[in-house]
């Protein structure tokens, strides 16, 4: 059931420049240290847009790895993550993005859960990955949902927690349900 789509997801509906080289590109930046990298136009959407539209499913989970457009791509999701998003995992640049994700996703009730850091040649955190996971209890005294939509997102909530071997974090919501 896999689906293509020639869009690359942003903050925007429009046509960017995307700078790539082999297998590393992206819309934000040209790649480092590499002056044979290639300049193509490339269509953009949201998230929100093709979930509106009905090109994707509502989002339990997100995987974001767009090589510093992560900002971007989190803006263009603000619906899904303030209404279904659960479960986030993005990469991040330490000295440009950590403290942006963290703006937009502690205010929404989610979690920074896990934390793993890449290394620089000097030593310094250069980057990583950072997991994310809403917090059950702004799902359990959401007034805009019913019980049965807090059931079945604390349900899924428990799911995806357990998959992601977040077991502690599975058992208090198996309690709070």
């Amino acid at each position: 059931n896999i689906q293509y789509f020639p869009i690359a997801i942003s903050d925007q509906t429009a046509t960017l420049p995307f700078h790539g080289f082999t297998t590393v590109g992206s819309l934000d930046r040209r790649p480092a240290g590499n002056r044979n990298y290639e300049t193509i136009s490339v269509k953009t959407d949201t998230l929100d847009r093709l979930v509106e539209i009905g090109c994707l499913p509502e989002i339990d989970s997100l995987k974001i790895d767009v090589e510093g457009h992560e900002i971007s791509v989190l803006r263009g999701a603000e619906s899904a993550l303030a209404s279904n998003v659960l479960y986030l995992k993005t990469e991040f640049s330490f000295s440009e993005s950590f403290t942006k994700i963290n703006d937009i996703l502690l205010p929404l009730d989610f979690c920074l859960f896990n934390f793993s850091a890449s290394y620089s040649r000097c030593g310094n955190i250069s980057g990583g990955d950072a997991l994310y996971i809403r917090n059950v209890d702004s799902i359990l005294i959401n007034h805009c949902l019913t019980d049965q939509q807090k059931s079945l997102m604390t349900l899924k909530l428990i799911a995806i927690t357990a998959s992601a071997n977040q077991f502690p974090y599975t058992y208090y919501c198996l309690r709070r349900l």
